[in-house]
């Protein structure tokens, strides 16, 4: 079995728990850490007491490169989540909280959604930040559909559409989100919406 030094608490150590050594920089990368330099257009893994750095590593135009509780890396902006690499808006309330006051279709990623990011319509009114699930207008686009095309979603965002029950669940779980109902120039405002595993709505 091999061992090294531990530069961290002076011992000697398995390679797995060893700390590595950036002389350009005179730092120390605790085992398993990670350094960013000062730009976060480098980032450096310390593992098994060994340097490697990423092919890449720039932040996201919705992130900024700082420090926070001693660790500088890059951090999506408010409004935004994700690895500071990547950074999105997890619903339309992010998109509003971000300065965009105009309704229309924006690109969203609820947090834990694992799947690629999605279109959403945003409406901005009534206080701003709704994502509408659904719209009907004039009964041109079919709502007399299977399971999976509700799971999926159908219809067009521009007009009439479902947004997919897969997408409230991840929507409506990352928060404590509220929902309205318009109806004409008319529209009722519930407290709080979440959808359950198996796609059923409490409100």
């Amino acid at each position: 079995m091999e061992f090294c030094y531990n530069g961290i608490d002076f011992g000697c150590a398995t390679p797995d728990h060893c700390a590595c050594n950036l002389t350009s920089t005179n730092t120390t990368i605790s085992a398993g850490g990670f350094y960013v330099n000062p730009e976060c257009t480098e980032r450096a893994h310390c593992i098994n007491g060994n340097v490697t750095w990423d092919d890449v590593y720039s932040c996201s135009p919705n992130a900024l490169c700082e420090e926070q509780n001693n660790v500088r890396q890059c951090y999506c902006k408010a409004g935004y989540h994700g690895d500071g690499q990547t950074c999105e808006f997890p619903d339309c309330k992010g998109v509003y909280d971000s300065g965009y006051s105009t309704s229309g279709i924006y690109t969203i990623k609820p947090t834990n959604w694992t799947g690629s990011p999605f279109t959403a319509y945003c409406n901005m009114a009534d206080g701003g930040g709704w994502t509408v699930f659904q719209r009907r207008v004039n009964g041109s686009v079919d709502f007399y559909c299977n399971w999976t095309s509700y799971k999926e979603g159908f219809g067009e965002l521009e007009h009439e559409f479902w947004l997919g029950n897969d997408k409230l669940y991840y929507l409506t779980n990352q928060a404590n989100d509220a929902m309205q109902n318009h109806f004409g120039q008319a529209f009722s405002t519930h407290a709080a919406i979440m959808i359950t595993a198996n796609s059923h709505v409490q409100v």
